[in-house]
Protein backbone atom coordinates (compact mmCIF):
# COMPACT_ATOMS: atom_id res chain seq x y z
CA UNK A 1 0.00 0.00 0.00
CA UNK A 2 1.36 3.40 -1.04
CA UNK A 3 3.23 5.32 2.12
CA UNK A 4 0.68 8.31 1.45
CA UNK A 5 -2.08 7.08 2.75
CA UNK A 6 -2.41 8.19 6.88
CA UNK A 7 -3.19 5.30 9.57
CA UNK A 8 -6.79 5.87 9.08
CA UNK A 9 -6.64 5.30 5.35
CA UNK A 10 -4.09 2.57 5.36
CA UNK A 11 -6.29 0.67 7.82
CA UNK A 12 -9.79 1.98 5.77
CA UNK A 13 -7.81 -0.33 2.59
CA UNK A 14 -6.85 -3.10 4.45
CA UNK A 15 -10.52 -3.57 5.54
CA UNK A 16 -11.73 -3.75 2.23
CA UNK A 17 -9.60 -6.86 1.71
CA UNK A 18 -11.62 -9.78 1.20
CA UNK A 19 -8.32 -11.83 2.74
CA UNK A 20 -5.50 -10.61 4.26
CA UNK A 21 -1.85 -12.30 3.85
CA UNK A 22 0.28 -12.54 7.19
CA UNK A 23 1.78 -9.22 6.43
CA UNK A 24 -1.27 -7.58 5.84
CA UNK A 25 -2.80 -9.40 9.05
CA UNK A 26 -0.11 -7.81 11.35
CA UNK A 27 -0.20 -4.41 9.69
CA UNK A 28 -3.81 -4.50 10.44
CA UNK A 29 -3.29 -5.49 14.32
CA UNK A 30 -1.07 -2.90 14.09
CA UNK A 31 -2.90 0.00 12.85
CA UNK A 32 -6.31 -0.84 14.57
CA UNK A 33 -3.93 -0.90 18.11
CA UNK A 34 -2.21 2.21 17.55
CA UNK A 35 -3.05 4.86 20.61
CA UNK A 36 -3.12 7.82 18.11
CA UNK A 37 -5.70 6.07 15.33
CA UNK A 38 -8.55 8.71 14.77
CA UNK A 39 -11.13 6.19 15.08
CA UNK A 40 -14.24 8.92 13.80
CA UNK A 41 -11.89 8.79 10.55
CA UNK A 42 -11.77 5.03 9.99
CA UNK A 43 -15.38 5.03 10.18
CA UNK A 44 -16.53 7.76 8.51
CA UNK A 45 -14.11 6.44 5.48
CA UNK A 46 -15.63 2.78 5.63
CA UNK A 47 -18.94 3.89 5.87
CA UNK A 48 -18.47 6.74 2.83
CA UNK A 49 -16.81 3.62 1.40
CA UNK A 50 -19.66 1.42 1.90
CA UNK A 51 -17.13 -1.34 2.94
CA UNK A 52 -18.70 -1.57 6.77
CA UNK A 53 -20.12 -5.00 6.90
CA UNK A 54 -16.65 -6.19 5.62
CA UNK A 55 -14.50 -3.97 8.07
CA UNK A 56 -16.80 -5.12 10.50
CA UNK A 57 -16.26 -8.78 10.00
CA UNK A 58 -12.58 -8.15 10.09
CA UNK A 59 -12.40 -6.70 13.33
CA UNK A 60 -13.96 -9.35 14.93
CA UNK A 61 -12.27 -11.71 13.59
CA UNK A 62 -8.74 -10.08 14.36
CA UNK A 63 -10.45 -10.06 18.12
CA UNK A 64 -10.20 -6.08 17.66
CA UNK A 65 -13.72 -5.13 17.95
CA UNK A 66 -13.34 -4.15 21.23
CA UNK A 67 -11.00 -1.30 20.08
CA UNK A 68 -13.33 0.56 18.17
CA UNK A 69 -15.01 3.43 20.05
CA UNK A 70 -18.53 2.49 21.83
CA UNK A 71 -20.54 5.23 20.21
CA UNK A 72 -19.03 4.05 16.85
CA UNK A 73 -19.35 0.26 17.52
CA UNK A 74 -22.93 0.56 18.20
CA UNK A 75 -24.59 1.52 14.95
CA UNK A 76 -21.72 0.08 12.83
CA UNK A 77 -22.27 -3.41 14.72
CA UNK A 78 -25.81 -3.22 13.66
CA UNK A 79 -25.73 -2.22 10.26
CA UNK A 80 -23.71 -4.86 9.21
CA UNK A 81 -25.96 -7.65 10.73
CA UNK A 82 -29.28 -6.25 8.92
CA UNK A 83 -27.10 -6.07 6.02
CA UNK A 84 -26.14 -9.96 6.67
CA UNK A 85 -30.34 -10.19 7.44
CA UNK A 86 -31.39 -8.58 4.42
CA UNK A 87 -29.36 -10.20 1.94
CA UNK A 88 -30.17 -14.07 3.59
CA UNK A 89 -34.12 -13.21 3.43
CA UNK A 90 -33.40 -12.01 -0.55
CA UNK A 91 -31.49 -15.56 -1.16
CA UNK A 92 -34.03 -17.38 0.48
CA UNK A 93 -37.10 -15.36 -1.18
CA UNK A 94 -35.54 -16.03 -4.54
CA UNK A 95 -34.97 -19.90 -3.68
CA UNK A 96 -37.87 -21.22 -4.96
CA UNK A 97 -37.63 -19.78 -8.54
CA UNK A 98 -33.97 -20.26 -9.20
CA UNK A 99 -34.74 -23.89 -7.94
CA UNK A 100 -37.68 -23.82 -10.84
CA UNK A 101 -35.24 -22.18 -13.01
CA UNK A 102 -32.62 -24.79 -13.10
CA UNK A 103 -35.18 -27.63 -13.17
CA UNK A 104 -36.79 -26.37 -16.41
CA UNK A 105 -32.90 -25.97 -17.91
CA UNK A 106 -33.04 -22.30 -18.32
CA UNK A 107 -29.63 -21.10 -18.32
CA UNK A 108 -28.58 -18.46 -15.28
CA UNK A 109 -24.81 -16.94 -14.78
CA UNK A 110 -24.98 -15.36 -11.35
CA UNK A 111 -23.46 -11.52 -11.50
CA UNK A 112 -20.79 -10.11 -9.28
CA UNK A 113 -21.63 -9.73 -5.16
CA UNK A 114 -24.44 -12.46 -5.28
CA UNK A 115 -21.28 -14.54 -6.76
CA UNK A 116 -18.43 -12.96 -4.93
CA UNK A 117 -20.21 -13.32 -1.56
CA UNK A 118 -19.33 -17.33 -1.96
CA UNK A 119 -17.00 -17.21 -4.05
CA UNK A 120 -14.16 -14.38 -2.99
CA UNK A 121 -15.65 -13.38 0.59
CA UNK A 122 -17.08 -16.16 2.03
CA UNK A 123 -19.54 -14.01 3.59
CA UNK A 124 -22.99 -13.05 1.89
CA UNK A 125 -22.92 -9.85 4.18
CA UNK A 126 -19.87 -8.49 3.17
CA UNK A 127 -21.35 -5.66 1.71
CA UNK A 128 -25.13 -3.92 1.05
CA UNK A 129 -26.88 -6.04 -2.46
CA UNK A 130 -29.96 -4.00 -4.10
CA UNK A 131 -30.70 -6.62 -6.22
CA UNK A 132 -29.99 -10.58 -7.39
CA UNK A 133 -28.39 -9.46 -10.98
CA UNK A 134 -27.99 -12.40 -13.86
CA UNK A 135 -27.12 -13.20 -17.32
CA UNK A 136 -29.41 -15.18 -19.33
CA UNK A 137 -30.02 -15.93 -22.92
CA UNK A 138 -32.63 -14.19 -25.03
CA UNK A 139 -34.58 -17.22 -26.22
CA UNK A 140 -35.70 -18.53 -22.27
CA UNK A 141 -37.12 -15.03 -21.39
CA UNK A 142 -40.48 -16.17 -22.01
CA UNK A 143 -39.85 -18.97 -19.58
CA UNK A 144 -38.48 -16.91 -17.06
CA UNK A 145 -41.73 -14.24 -17.26
CA UNK A 146 -43.63 -17.27 -16.68
CA UNK A 147 -41.63 -18.04 -13.74
CA UNK A 148 -42.05 -14.64 -12.67
CA UNK A 149 -45.58 -14.41 -13.00
CA UNK A 150 -46.07 -17.91 -11.00
CA UNK A 151 -43.61 -16.67 -7.86
CA UNK A 152 -45.26 -13.29 -7.85
CA UNK A 153 -42.30 -11.26 -9.04
CA UNK A 154 -43.43 -8.11 -10.76
CA UNK A 155 -42.15 -5.18 -12.30
CA UNK A 156 -42.85 -1.32 -12.10
CA UNK A 157 -41.33 -0.65 -15.71
CA UNK A 158 -43.70 -1.22 -18.52
CA UNK A 159 -41.96 -4.10 -20.75
CA UNK A 160 -42.47 -3.37 -24.51
CA UNK A 161 -43.56 -5.83 -27.21
CA UNK A 162 -40.30 -4.72 -29.07
CA UNK A 163 -38.55 -8.17 -28.55
CA UNK A 164 -38.10 -7.81 -25.18
CA UNK A 165 -36.39 -4.20 -25.61
CA UNK A 166 -33.67 -6.22 -26.96
CA UNK A 167 -32.88 -3.97 -29.66
CA UNK A 168 -32.11 -0.91 -27.83
CA UNK A 169 -31.49 -2.24 -23.87
CA UNK A 170 -29.55 -5.22 -22.15
CA UNK A 171 -32.11 -5.82 -19.41
CA UNK A 172 -36.09 -5.75 -18.02
CA UNK A 173 -36.95 -3.37 -15.70
CA UNK A 174 -35.75 -4.81 -12.48
CA UNK A 175 -38.23 -7.35 -11.05
CA UNK A 176 -40.04 -7.46 -7.26
CA UNK A 177 -41.18 -10.43 -5.24
CA UNK A 178 -44.35 -9.33 -3.32
CA UNK A 179 -42.60 -9.34 -0.08
CA UNK A 180 -40.02 -6.43 -1.58
CA UNK A 181 -37.11 -8.85 -0.14
CA UNK A 182 -35.48 -9.48 -3.49
CA UNK A 183 -35.41 -7.85 -6.49
CA UNK A 184 -33.86 -9.36 -9.65
CA UNK A 185 -31.76 -7.77 -12.65
CA UNK A 186 -32.64 -9.75 -15.36
CA UNK A 187 -29.92 -9.44 -18.20
CA UNK A 188 -29.38 -10.83 -21.94
CA UNK A 189 -26.08 -8.40 -22.35
CA UNK A 190 -23.55 -6.71 -20.27
CA UNK A 191 -24.10 -3.18 -21.79
CA UNK A 192 -26.87 -1.29 -23.88
CA UNK A 193 -26.12 -2.55 -28.05
CA UNK A 194 -26.60 0.78 -28.72
CA UNK A 195 -23.52 2.24 -27.12
CA UNK A 196 -20.17 1.46 -29.08
CA UNK A 197 -18.39 -1.66 -26.82
CA UNK A 198 -19.83 -5.11 -28.47
CA UNK A 199 -18.56 -8.38 -25.57
CA UNK A 200 -18.83 -11.37 -27.61
CA UNK A 201 -21.75 -12.80 -25.63
CA UNK A 202 -20.76 -16.23 -27.59
CA UNK A 203 -17.37 -16.69 -26.46
CA UNK A 204 -18.64 -15.51 -23.07
CA UNK A 205 -21.35 -18.39 -22.71
CA UNK A 206 -18.80 -20.86 -23.61
CA UNK A 207 -16.41 -19.84 -20.79
CA UNK A 208 -19.19 -20.00 -18.11
CA UNK A 209 -18.31 -22.11 -15.12
CA UNK A 210 -20.87 -24.31 -12.91
CA UNK A 211 -21.37 -22.19 -9.78
CA UNK A 212 -24.37 -23.81 -6.29
CA UNK A 213 -26.62 -20.96 -6.14
CA UNK A 214 -29.31 -21.77 -3.40
CA UNK A 215 -28.97 -25.32 -3.61
CA UNK A 216 -29.05 -25.68 -7.52
CA UNK A 217 -26.43 -25.82 -10.24
CA UNK A 218 -26.54 -22.76 -11.86
CA UNK A 219 -23.57 -20.78 -13.78
CA UNK A 220 -21.02 -18.21 -13.34
CA UNK A 221 -18.78 -16.38 -15.30
CA UNK A 222 -14.83 -16.81 -16.11
CA UNK A 223 -12.83 -14.80 -14.02
CA UNK A 224 -11.37 -13.19 -16.91
CA UNK A 225 -15.51 -11.91 -17.93
CA UNK A 226 -16.16 -11.00 -14.42
CA UNK A 227 -13.25 -8.46 -14.39
CA UNK A 228 -14.66 -7.29 -18.05
CA UNK A 229 -17.99 -7.08 -16.70
CA UNK A 230 -16.93 -5.04 -13.79
CA UNK A 231 -14.57 -2.69 -15.70
CA UNK A 232 -17.39 -1.84 -18.09
CA UNK A 233 -19.93 -1.24 -15.11
CA UNK A 234 -17.52 0.28 -12.59
CA UNK A 235 -19.94 4.04 -12.09
CA UNK A 236 -16.94 6.44 -12.97
CA UNK A 237 -18.11 8.98 -9.76
CA UNK A 238 -19.44 6.51 -7.61
CA UNK A 239 -16.01 4.26 -7.82
CA UNK A 240 -14.89 3.78 -4.29
CA UNK A 241 -13.64 1.23 -2.24
CA UNK A 242 -16.74 -1.33 -2.27
CA UNK A 243 -17.05 -0.73 -6.51
CA UNK A 244 -13.15 -1.36 -6.71
CA UNK A 245 -12.43 -3.82 -4.06
CA UNK A 246 -14.43 -6.92 -6.33
CA UNK A 247 -11.86 -6.12 -9.53
CA UNK A 248 -8.93 -6.90 -6.72
CA UNK A 249 -9.94 -8.98 -4.71
CA UNK A 250 -11.11 -11.58 -7.43
CA UNK A 251 -7.29 -10.70 -9.13
CA UNK A 252 -6.05 -11.48 -5.81
CA UNK A 253 -7.65 -14.69 -5.79
CA UNK A 254 -6.85 -15.64 -9.24
CA UNK A 255 -3.52 -16.57 -9.61
CA UNK A 256 -3.68 -17.95 -12.43
CA UNK A 257 -5.73 -15.07 -14.24
CA UNK A 258 -5.41 -15.80 -17.96
CA UNK A 259 -3.98 -12.10 -18.78
CA UNK A 260 -3.66 -12.98 -22.45
CA UNK A 261 -7.57 -14.18 -23.19
CA UNK A 262 -8.72 -10.97 -20.86
CA UNK A 263 -6.97 -8.36 -22.54
CA UNK A 264 -7.90 -10.26 -26.17
CA UNK A 265 -11.51 -10.23 -25.31
CA UNK A 266 -11.11 -6.59 -24.74
CA UNK A 267 -9.78 -5.74 -28.10
CA UNK A 268 -12.84 -7.63 -29.32
CA UNK A 269 -15.34 -5.81 -27.33
CA UNK A 270 -13.33 -2.00 -27.99
CA UNK A 271 -13.85 -1.66 -24.17
CA UNK A 272 -9.63 -0.99 -23.10
CA UNK A 273 -11.03 2.68 -22.33
CA UNK A 274 -13.37 1.31 -19.58
CA UNK A 275 -11.27 -1.24 -18.43
CA UNK A 276 -8.18 1.27 -18.22
CA UNK A 277 -9.52 3.33 -16.24
CA UNK A 278 -11.03 1.05 -13.62
CA UNK A 279 -7.44 -0.66 -13.21
CA UNK A 280 -5.64 2.44 -12.87
CA UNK A 281 -7.59 3.11 -9.88
CA UNK A 282 -7.50 -0.60 -8.52
CA UNK A 283 -3.73 0.01 -9.31
CA UNK A 284 -3.55 3.36 -7.51
CA UNK A 285 -4.75 1.77 -4.12
CA UNK A 286 -4.06 -1.55 -4.64
CA UNK A 287 -0.82 -2.16 -6.33
CA UNK A 288 0.03 -5.84 -8.38
CA UNK A 289 2.79 -6.21 -11.22
CA UNK A 290 0.30 -7.53 -13.30
CA UNK A 291 -2.56 -4.96 -13.41
CA UNK A 292 0.30 -2.73 -13.99
CA UNK A 293 1.59 -5.10 -17.04
CA UNK A 294 -1.98 -4.91 -18.54
CA UNK A 295 -1.99 -0.72 -17.74
CA UNK A 296 0.91 -0.73 -19.67
CA UNK A 297 0.29 -2.86 -22.95
CA UNK A 298 -3.41 -1.16 -23.03
CA UNK A 299 -2.63 2.32 -22.87
CA UNK A 300 -1.68 2.93 -26.10
CA UNK A 301 -5.36 2.46 -26.98
CA UNK A 302 -6.79 5.33 -24.61
CA UNK A 303 -7.01 8.68 -25.67
CA UNK A 304 -8.95 11.63 -25.14
CA UNK A 305 -11.42 12.14 -21.87
CA UNK A 306 -10.58 8.73 -20.37
CA UNK A 307 -6.76 8.67 -20.35
CA UNK A 308 -6.10 12.34 -19.10
CA UNK A 309 -9.12 12.40 -16.82
CA UNK A 310 -8.19 9.01 -15.18
CA UNK A 311 -4.37 10.36 -15.17
CA UNK A 312 -5.53 12.88 -12.86
CA UNK A 313 -7.46 11.19 -10.34
CA UNK A 314 -4.81 9.11 -9.98
CA UNK A 315 -2.19 11.49 -9.48
CA UNK A 316 -3.37 11.55 -5.33
CA UNK A 317 -4.95 8.00 -4.70
CA UNK A 318 -6.10 9.50 -1.44
CA UNK A 319 -8.81 11.09 -3.03
CA UNK A 320 -10.00 7.76 -4.73
CA UNK A 321 -11.14 7.39 -1.03
CA UNK A 322 -12.93 10.41 -0.57
CA UNK A 323 -14.86 10.55 -4.21
CA UNK A 324 -17.25 7.43 -4.34
CA UNK A 325 -20.01 10.30 -5.16
CA UNK A 326 -23.90 8.79 -4.56
CA UNK A 327 -25.15 12.14 -6.59
CA UNK A 328 -26.25 10.22 -9.86
CA UNK A 329 -28.45 7.62 -7.90
CA UNK A 330 -30.30 11.51 -6.70
CA UNK A 331 -30.91 11.97 -10.44
CA UNK A 332 -31.73 8.19 -10.94
CA UNK A 333 -34.38 8.29 -8.32
CA UNK A 334 -36.54 11.66 -10.10
CA UNK A 335 -36.07 9.91 -13.53
CA UNK A 336 -38.24 6.95 -12.22
CA UNK A 337 -40.56 9.59 -10.11
CA UNK A 338 -41.09 11.93 -13.37
CA UNK A 339 -41.96 8.49 -15.48
CA UNK A 340 -44.55 7.22 -12.72
CA UNK A 341 -46.93 10.46 -12.09
CA UNK A 342 -48.40 12.65 -14.48
CA UNK A 343 -49.70 15.36 -12.17
CA UNK A 344 -47.84 18.18 -12.71
CA UNK A 345 -46.16 19.63 -9.87
CA UNK A 346 -45.28 16.07 -9.18
CA UNK A 347 -43.93 15.88 -12.42
CA UNK A 348 -41.82 19.55 -12.45
CA UNK A 349 -41.03 18.65 -9.04
CA UNK A 350 -39.47 15.23 -10.73
CA UNK A 351 -37.92 17.00 -13.61
CA UNK A 352 -36.59 19.84 -11.23
CA UNK A 353 -34.92 16.73 -9.21
CA UNK A 354 -32.89 15.05 -12.59
CA UNK A 355 -31.63 18.83 -14.38
CA UNK A 356 -31.67 20.57 -11.15
CA UNK A 357 -28.91 17.81 -9.40
CA UNK A 358 -27.48 18.49 -12.91
CA UNK A 359 -26.74 22.11 -13.19
CA UNK A 360 -26.52 22.88 -9.57
CA UNK A 361 -25.60 19.86 -7.11
CA UNK A 362 -23.56 20.47 -3.72
CA UNK A 363 -20.44 21.53 -4.25
CA UNK A 364 -19.51 18.33 -2.51
CA UNK A 365 -20.31 16.35 -5.14
CA UNK A 366 -19.08 18.72 -7.65
CA UNK A 367 -15.74 18.39 -5.48
CA UNK A 368 -15.78 14.44 -5.99
CA UNK A 369 -16.99 14.51 -9.58
CA UNK A 370 -14.08 16.55 -10.32
CA UNK A 371 -11.18 14.86 -7.64
CA UNK A 372 -10.75 17.75 -6.13
CA UNK A 373 -10.49 18.53 -1.90
CA UNK A 374 -13.90 20.16 -0.73
CA UNK A 375 -12.02 23.29 0.01
CA UNK A 376 -11.33 23.85 -3.05
CA UNK A 377 -12.47 27.86 -3.58
CA UNK A 378 -13.18 27.50 -7.04
CA UNK A 379 -16.25 24.56 -7.12
CA UNK A 380 -18.38 26.80 -8.34
CA UNK A 381 -16.51 27.66 -11.45
CA UNK A 382 -17.05 23.56 -12.63
CA UNK A 383 -20.70 23.89 -12.57
CA UNK A 384 -20.87 23.64 -16.76
CA UNK A 385 -18.18 20.84 -16.30
CA UNK A 386 -20.55 19.26 -14.27
CA UNK A 387 -23.78 18.83 -16.35
CA UNK A 388 -21.41 17.69 -19.06
CA UNK A 389 -20.03 15.03 -16.68
CA UNK A 390 -23.12 14.11 -15.87
CA UNK A 391 -24.50 14.03 -19.55
CA UNK A 392 -21.80 11.74 -20.80
CA UNK A 393 -21.93 9.45 -18.05
CA UNK A 394 -25.97 8.68 -18.87
CA UNK A 395 -25.20 8.65 -22.62
CA UNK A 396 -22.21 5.54 -21.83
CA UNK A 397 -24.66 3.48 -21.27
CA UNK A 398 -27.73 4.42 -23.31
CA UNK A 399 -25.95 5.84 -26.24
CA UNK A 400 -26.03 9.60 -27.74
CA UNK A 401 -28.78 9.31 -30.29
CA UNK A 402 -30.97 7.45 -27.02
CA UNK A 403 -30.05 10.29 -24.64
CA UNK A 404 -31.44 12.75 -26.55
CA UNK A 405 -34.46 11.37 -27.74
CA UNK A 406 -35.16 10.54 -24.28
CA UNK A 407 -34.32 14.33 -23.39
CA UNK A 408 -36.72 15.53 -25.64
CA UNK A 409 -39.47 12.86 -24.77
CA UNK A 410 -38.87 14.08 -21.31
CA UNK A 411 -39.91 17.85 -22.45
CA UNK A 412 -42.87 16.74 -24.50
CA UNK A 413 -44.27 14.50 -21.55
CA UNK A 414 -43.76 17.53 -19.18
CA UNK A 415 -45.98 19.82 -20.99
CA UNK A 416 -48.69 17.14 -21.79
CA UNK A 417 -48.64 16.56 -18.01
CA UNK A 418 -49.22 20.54 -17.56
CA UNK A 419 -52.37 20.30 -20.08
CA UNK A 420 -53.74 17.26 -18.89
CA UNK A 421 -53.64 18.40 -14.96
CA UNK A 422 -55.07 22.22 -15.94
CA UNK A 423 -58.02 20.19 -18.01
CA UNK A 424 -58.49 17.92 -14.82
CA UNK A 425 -57.54 14.76 -16.93
CA UNK A 426 -54.15 13.38 -15.56
CA UNK A 427 -53.46 9.77 -15.90
CA UNK A 428 -53.44 7.37 -13.23
CA UNK A 429 -50.15 7.73 -11.04
CA UNK A 430 -47.99 4.38 -11.85
CA UNK A 431 -47.47 4.30 -8.10
CA UNK A 432 -51.60 4.56 -7.43
CA UNK A 433 -51.68 1.85 -10.03
CA UNK A 434 -49.02 -0.35 -8.66
CA UNK A 435 -50.23 -0.35 -5.65
CA UNK A 436 -54.19 -1.49 -6.57
CA UNK A 437 -52.63 -4.20 -8.60
CA UNK A 438 -50.37 -5.56 -6.19
CA UNK A 439 -52.40 -4.62 -2.83
CA UNK A 440 -49.35 -2.83 -1.75
CA UNK A 441 -49.55 -0.36 1.87
CA UNK A 442 -48.45 3.05 1.93
CA UNK A 443 -45.19 1.45 3.76
CA UNK A 444 -44.23 -0.97 1.06
CA UNK A 445 -44.47 1.68 -1.64
CA UNK A 446 -42.28 3.90 0.18
CA UNK A 447 -39.69 0.51 0.57
CA UNK A 448 -40.69 -0.14 -3.31
CA UNK A 449 -39.45 3.75 -3.85
CA UNK A 450 -36.23 3.25 -1.54
CA UNK A 451 -35.44 -0.08 -3.94
CA UNK A 452 -35.67 1.98 -6.90
CA UNK A 453 -32.76 3.96 -6.08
Amino acid sequence: MSADFNPAERLTLLCSLAKHTDAESAEFHALATRADLDWVAVDQLVSHNAIRPLAYRHFVRGGLWSRVPVGLAQPWEAFSGAIGERNQARLDTARPLFHEAAEAGIQLALLKGIHFAPTYYGDIGYKKMNDIDFLMRVEDLDRLFALYEKHDFFSVGQLLDDDKQVTFSHHTPPFFSRNLACVLGTHWGLISPLTKYKPDYTAIWERVRPFEFVGDRHWALHPIDNVHHLCIHLPYYKSGLRELADIYNLLRAEPDFDWLLFETEVAKAGTAELVWHALSLVQAVVPMPAVAACLQRLAPQVSGFYATDTRRRIQDPRLILAARSTHMAVIDKAFVEFTMTDYWPHKIAAFWGMWGNGFFAPLADVARFHYLPRQTLYLPLLYPSMIVRIIRYVSKDLGGKIFALLTLKQHIDLWKSFFRTVRGRCKPSQVDVLAAKHNLNAGEITTLKNLLE
